[in-house]
């Protein structure tokens, strides 16, 4: 299948919200079905499947990428007295069968399902279908489990293969699609049992403030920035948890603080925010304290100031850094439009 055409199918599916997403895992697992989630790479379909934890599922995680084919099926173990060699059963329906005799409803969560290679596909395909491995015959998925899978659409990315339409047809498949607004509720759950420093720091409406003040600036970069790192939720996770660390060692920090200590460590998106009037000032200060500038300053300056900021790199010990050679390259690139 061409790459429009992929685009294409992708984006018929239908579309679901991530708060929508907990609703659909408990009609999928009402209904003994099976569920597949499409989504942009970094838009948080991991994060949402594992935060059902928090509202009683036993999660179990699996990578499809990264498993091989003894963490699936089991590894084959001789019995000397049959002389025969069943396998072992897997950590992972263990772990299920577990916590399905505690009473506990499961997800199974198979995630970057698209990059699992031609056997554990295959062997997916018999479990989806027949809920039991083929080699543990004996055993069969609980009734109060669910099977979520989660994807990128290669319309996305160029990694991995498009599923067969045999293995799609086992599924209910939906496409998240990952807003502010949506995003802005996790984020919140997210600081208030993972990222307590943050919230102490801040204080609850500031975090609160913080949270949305952050989440509207890189929102214009959410679905189509083409940059070096990309913008999405996953981006602005890692900027929460950079300013969780600060507020830890700080013990008590102010929004701009905050955000000027959190953008060193991110990259080049940080620096897309429209800081407030009150934090300009504080900003421009210790920006002047770096030899290299952000890249979406560099993308602003004229012509003049490019080729002034370009010797004075390539004069000094940050030419042959990662920065600096990333700054050179926006340089060069912001040159060429200039010219």
């Amino acid at each position: 299948m061409n790459n429009d055409r992929l685009k294409k199918s992708y984006e018929n599916l239908s579309q679901v919200k991530a708060e929508d997403i907990p609703t659909l895992v408990e009609e999928c697992l009402e209904s003994q079905t099976n569920l597949l989630i499409y989504g942009e790479p970094g838009c948080g379909k991991s994060s949402i499947i594992e935060s059902l934890a928090d509202e009683g599922y036993a999660v179990t995680t699996l990578s499809a990428a990264t498993m091989c084919e003894e963490a699936l099926f089991g590894i084959p173990v001789y019995d000397q007295a049959t002389k025969t060699t069943p396998y072992a059963m897997p950590d992972w329906l263990i772990r299920v069968l577990d916590n399905a005799k505690a009473g506990k409803k499961g997800v199974l969560f198979i995630d970057e399902i698209n990059l699992a290679n031609p056997i554990i596909l295959n062997g997916l395909q018999i479990m989806l279908t027949d809920r039991m491995l083929t080699t543990q015959p004996d055993y069969r998925l609980p009734d109060d489990l669910v099977i979520v899978c989660a994807a990128n659409s290669l319309a996305d990315t160029t990694e991995g293969t498009e599923l067969s339409r045999p293995l799609k047809t086992r599924f209910v498949t939906v496409r998240m699609v990952a807003t502010p607004e949506s995003f802005e509720s996790y984020a919140m759950t997210q600081i208030d049992t993972k990222l307590p420093h943050l919230k102490a720091a801040l204080g609850e409406e500031m975090t609160s403030q913080f949270v949305r003040d952050a989440i509207t600036d890189f929102s214009e970069f959410w679905c189509d920035n083409t940059e070096f790192y990309g913008t999405n939720p996953r981006t602005i996770m890692n900027y929460f948890k950079t300013c969780d660390c600060c507020a830890k060692r700080q013990g008590k920090l102010t929004i701009g603080d905050a955000k000027l200590r959190a953008e060193r460590t991110v990259g080049h998106a940080v620096h897309t925010f429209n800081w407030a009037a009150g934090e300009t000032t504080t900003r421009v200060r210790k920006a002047k304290d770096s030899l290299i500038p952000p890249i979406a300053t560099i993308k602003a300056m004229p012509l003049a100031e490019l080729v002034s900021l370009r010797e004075t790199i390539m004069n000094s010990t940050k030419a042959t850094t990662g920065q600096g050679i990333r700054a050179l390259m926006a340089i060069d690139d912001a040159m060429k439009e200039a010219k």
